[in-house]
């Protein structure tokens, strides 16, 4: 048992007793294509229709050719799922090209709902990997904590991992990017934005996307909305009490104009193709009386 799988079960657990896992409940993750010498996004599902967690620790065993994205730290990196709150807190390391991940609750919280993303987890593939070839992944050492402290245990799940096609070729856009992005028509572009799901962000791209295009780069629940107006609240002497903002939905983006966005699972980047890169020279966005900047492929409003 790793140091970190010590510490969570020992701030939650105590002298909590085993409990074997009931047949509705279940973990499972969905095959994952990466494209080759690109990032993919594995993520971990959990069905408990007859417990009620609130923390979980378990390892993924990756196959050659395959690595995980890492932080500052030298950490896998992993985003929370729509079924984590602010207080669920995330954990990882790395020992022997196998990771280990944990999410604990400081107020002790059951995640939400009894389906869905619990965590996302992106990877690469190495270029050496042949496009078609399948690989098998594996979480092992699968530990749910439930709120009355009882330690859940899963069997090993095992799930495929397939590689795609390269993706050279396509014109990259990248949120980390200082660089303004040139005209062009008809173009496949590889977009790298991080998206967080669960949460309402911005994004500003410099294509039309249609409807048909948004779902299929960022989900069939994907939800957008457009500011469309603003109103102040003021005290007889003129001062700003508050301020109440109107977004109206919408189902198309368009270019070079920042919109809200809210994804069911973690983005780290996608593909979309045959579009028409128009070139901004001032990237701002008017609101009432003040005009604010905004980042690259993000909308501030």
């Amino acid at each position: 048992m790793d140091k970190m799988k010590k510490t969570f079960l020992m701030l939650l657990t105590g002298l909590a007793g085993m409990m074997p896992a009931h047949a509705d409940d279940g973990v499972s993750v969905s095959a994952v294509t990466v494209p080759q010498g690109g990032s993919g996004t594995v993520s971990i599902e959990l069905n408990n229709d007859s417990h009620t967690f609130t923390a979980f620790t378990f390892k993924l065993a990756l196959p050659e050719g395959l690595s995980f994205e890492l932080n500052a730290a030298g950490k896998p990196r992993s985003e929370k799922g729509t079924r984590l709150d602010e207080s669920h807190t995330l954990s990882s390391g790395l020992t022997g090209g196998v990771g280990s991940f944990g999410c604990l609750s400081t107020e002790k919280a059951p995640f939400s709902g009894t389906g869905g993303v619990l965590l996302s987890i992106p990877v690469t593939a190495s270029t050496d990997l042949a496009t078609g070839t399948t690989l098998t992944a594996t979480l092992s050492e699968i530990t749910f904590t439930t709120t009355d402290v009882q330690e859940v245990l899963f069997d090993d799940v095992t799930f495929k991992v397939t590689v795609g096609e390269p993706l050279d070729g396509r014109t990259v856009l990248d949120e980390t990017s200082t660089t303004a992005p040139v005209a062009a028509t008809g173009v496949d572009v590889r977009v790298k934005r991080t998206i967080k799901a669960g949460d309402w962000g911005t994004i500003v791209l410099p294509f039309n996307m249609s409807e048909e295009q948004v779902k299929e780069a960022f989900g069939e629940d994907v939800l957008l909305a457009d500011f469309t107006s603003w109103s102040s609240e003021e005290d007889e002497e003129g001062n700003i009490m508050g301020i109440e903002v109107d977004f109206t939905e919408i189902h198309e983006i368009e270019a070079n104009h920042p919109c809200l966005i809210k994804v069911s699972s973690t983005i780290s980047e996608f593909t979309v193709d045959g579009v028409d890169i128009e070139a901004e020279d001032e990237p701002t966005v008017q609101v009432g009386k003040k005009k604010a900047e905004r980042g690259y492929l993000t909308g501030t409003y």
